[in-house]
């Protein structure tokens, strides 16, 4: 259910900024690294904590994509880069 998840959460974004709703990537953003959260937390509860490893790493950098979701992920590039 988790790949499903990630993978709506994308779709709707693209889709919603097309409509030009720019401020549902922030909501998007949000739930997205919610719903792995919680996941972790879930999975931490019942078998442990475990480095990421082998065919985990998937589900991390699924889940960390969620960053790129949020409108103001691409303006810190450059907030960044222009502070010089």
């Amino acid at each position: 259910m988790l790949p499903l998840v990630f993978v709506t959460t994308f779709v709707a974004t693209w889709y919603k900024s097309l409509q030009g709703d720019k401020d549902f990537g922030r909501k998007a953003s949000i739930f997205h690294l919610s719903f792995f959260g919680i996941f972790i937390c879930l999975n931490t509860i019942v078998w442990g904590f475990f480095p990421p490893s082998g065919h985990d790493y998937g589900i991390w950098i699924a889940a960390f994509s969620g960053i790129g979701l949020h409108p103001t992920a691409y303006g810190l590039v450059e907030k960044f880069s222009n502070s010089d």
